[in-house]
């Protein structure tokens, strides 16, 4: 039987809730629930493509992928310091080379895609954060770059959510090593995982549905995901594609990248939205 979903006990649960006034979101007026351009001129700027932005857990960076033009994807970045937040530049970690879809973890380990030290392929590099600076990005040898990997996102578990050649695949940490990448059963890309596993957001962008959308697949209590929910017209613009959704840290702010005429700008809305989704849910 269908029924509506009551997520902001999970959006709770999942951010491990920081103090309400104390977050700066780079963009000072705030969204309701129809989305917003996220840091208009800051962040989304006109004549630029942004997309996949993460912030980390203390709200003192956030990192995002840029295009400028015809130019390849570049890795920037802006970071909260004597009360404001920088002009966004290219990371401090970036190589002159292709990389983007950065994913700051709950411990603070920064992944992103690159084709630094020689790849003629996407391979995903970890930074981690370390004395005030971000280290010097290191191949990912536990497993993940075994086949091809792209959009990491992490679990509060350590549990490595990821695209895979067969669409959505994730790598389990028992708390010392990691197991081979399964499959989840999810079609698509750009995943994203609750902090404590309750639900994924993605896109169909592996499928040849034109214009891509986003949606929620919840998970049962066996582990396995639910049949995938398409978030309304509100979120899914019947005639742009949607891509890269994701949730702030705290769990409040729901932000996705919207396509159109070839140039993407991110977008932000109150997460409540998705107390709006509808289901079949299995107990």
């Amino acid at each position: 039987m269908k029924k509506i979903i009551g997520l902001l006990f999970v959006l709770i649960l999942l951010c491990g809730c920081k103090g309400e006034g104390n977050i700066n979101y780079i963009d000072r007026e705030l969204p309701g629930e129809i989305p917003e351009l996220f840091a208009e001129g800051i962040i989304s700027q006109e004549d630029t493509s942004e997309f996949a932005g993460t912030f980390s857990d203390d709200f003192q960076y956030y990192f995002f992928t840029r295009r400028e033009g015809g130019v390849q994807n570049r890795l920037y970045y802006t970071k909260w310091e004597d009360g404001e937040w920088s002009e966004p530049v290219l990371s401090p970690i970036s190589e002159d080379l292709p990389e983007f879809e950065p994913f700051i973890s709950p411990k603070n380990e920064l992944y992103f895609g690159s084709m630094r030290d020689g790849n003629t392929s996407l391979v995903i590099y970890k930074s981690e954060y370390s004395d005030g600076a971000w280290t010097e990005p290191k191949f990912v040898d536990n497993g993940l770059n075994d086949g091809f990997a792209m959009y990491v996102s992490i679990s509060d578990k350590g549990n490595i959510y990821f695209t895979s050649e067969k669409g959505i695949s994730v790598m389990k940490y028992d708390g010392q090593q990691y197991s081979a990448p399964e499959f989840t059963g999810i079609l698509g890309a750009h995943s994203f995982i609750a902090r404590d596993e309750s639900f994924l957001l993605f896109d169909n962008s592996s499928y040849t549905t034109d214009p891509t959308k986003l949606f929620i697949s919840f998970m049962k209590n066996d582990g396995s995901f639910d049949e995938p929910v398409e978030l309304s017209e509100r979120i899914n613009d019947p005639n742009l594609s949607q891509i890269c959704a994701s949730i702030s840290p705290d769990g409040k702010y729901l932000f996705f990248s919207r396509f159109s005429q070839g140039m993407a700008d991110i977008f932000w809305v109150d997460a409540m939205i998705l107390n709006q989704v509808e289901t079949g849910f299995s107990e």
